[in-house]
């Protein structure tokens, strides 16, 4: 039996960690984000969300974010 796929599709107000590979082998630098709006991916463009981190508003590519788990209550 498979189990459920966790993936969901990021909403605004989510929570999130952006992962980003450095310079140096090996190194990630992870940050916290919070999700301001989801663009899904098209022919062209993939999917990317605009999130605030740091005091800055940027969008980052939906493949470099993890998501924080919500409540079971939505």
């Amino acid at each position: 039996m498979h189990e459920k796929s966790r993936y969901r599709e990021p909403r605004a107000g989510d929570m999130a960690t952006i992962r980003h590979h450095g310079y140096v082998k090996d190194s990630i630098t992870e940050r916290s984000a919070l999700i301001l709006s989801y663009a899904s991916s098209n022919v062209y463009e993939p999917a990317s969300c605009e999130v605030y981190c740091d005091g800055d508003i940027f969008w980052v590519e939906a493949k470099f974010l993890t998501l924080h788990p919500r409540d079971s209550v939505d």
